[in-house]
This record gives C-alpha cells, structure tokens and sequence, in this order.
C-alpha cells in the first residue's frame, strides 16, 4: 500500500521504522490534509502530517494511539474524522469509539457487533454490522433506533465498504466484485424528518 502525503502526489519512497505502517486496514483524513491510519490486528492508529509527511508524534502516545478497554483499536476497518473527532469502527473488538483529537481521549463508544463499515453525512453516523445498524446523531450525540431487513441486512451486515450521499437518502455498499445503491433504506421509530423506509430492490453493477 503507497500512502501519498507530499504535495506533490510523488512521494514512493517506502516507509520504515518510526514512520512505517504495519498492514494498514484503514485510513482517515481530518481538515488539514493529515492522514489517520489503522493498523492490523492492535497495531493501533497512526497520523500523519500533511505539511512534512512525518508522523505527529503529539498524537496518541508518541505518534500511535491504542486505546483501552471499549476504546481499542482491535482491527480498525473503518474510520472518519469529523467535527474534531476521530470515529473508529474496531471490528474485532465489536464496538464503535471516537477519539477527541484535541486531548486524545476517548469519551464515547457503542456495540457494534463484528462492522466492517462507517460513514458520517450532516452530522449522522450510521454504520452496519453482523446484528443490526448503529444511527447516531453527531448534533445532539443521541441514539436513533432504526433496523434493517431484507436485501439490505443480507448485504450489509457483510460489506467491505460503505458511503451514504449527501442527500442521506442512498446508500452504497461495496464487495469485492459487486457495487450495491440502496434508496430510503431504513426503517426508523420515533423520526419525522428523515426520509428512511425499507428500501428497493438494489441496483447492482458488475
């Protein structure tokens, strides 16, 4: 895996020792530019400044962040950064945590049983796993009780990757041969604004 940080886009030099990463599984990228990588197994995450392509070694604990307890990086597959906040999807520790980036510390984390998949669009968090879907709302930093069924769960629940538009209202699930669109796609108590309902039959592109 080549990781760009320069400028320039050019930069193949491979990285080694206190700058190298150890079979990346994810990566995140905040406002400046700088790039959060996760690493395999509980490697932990990296970062990566964008203006000198070296690692920052004010994060984490001299560059690296492990977490503990509900807060560990156990096979992070899936990242974002938002609002200030790294959200992490640590699949084999079965759980969603976000770390403040301005103090490193961990302040909230949910189940999420064995998720591959994360994504943020105005300010909701969803994400999928082998149970159900987590939908949370970054504004209020509230739970939104949703499910899903059908076409939607038996893909989902085992997709590689996962982006919601813009819009909110489509969802895009990735594997390894096939692309999956899901529109309005789910099911929601307790909301009157959201346009979520079952969705169709997804389209599917080879």
């Amino acid at each position: 895996v080549l990781i760009l940080l320069d400028k320039s886009g050019s930069m193949s030099a491979r990285m080694t020792s206190g700058a190298g990463v150890y079979y990346p599984e994810s990566t995140a990228f905040d406002s400046n530019g700088d790039v959060y990588t996760g690493q395999y197994y509980t490697y932990g995450i990296k970062k990566f400044t964008y203006s000198n392509s070296t690692v920052d070694t004010t994060f984490g604990t001299n560059g690296l962040y492990s977490g503990t307890g509900n807060c560990r990086s156990y096979y992070p597959r899936s990242m974002k950064v938002h609002n200030g906040y790294l959200y992490v999807n640590s699949y084999s520790l079965r759980r969603i945590f976000r770390v403040n980036l301005s103090n490193g510390v961990c302040d909230w984390n949910k189940s999420a049983n064995y998720s591959n998949t994360l994504d943020i669009q105005n300010n909701i968090l969803y994400s999928l796993n082998r149970n159900g879907v987590v939908v949370r709302n970054l504004s209020t930093n509230t739970d939104i009780s949703c499910s899903f069924s059908g076409d939607l769960q038996n893909q989902g629940r085992y997709a590689y990757g996962m982006s919601v538009d813009h819009t909110g209202n489509n969802m895009y699930l990735q594997y390894p041969r096939y692309f999956f669109r899901f529109e309005y796609w789910f099911r929601c108590t307790g909301i009157s604004n959201f346009k979520l309902r079952i969705g169709v039959v997804p389209n599917i592109i080879f």
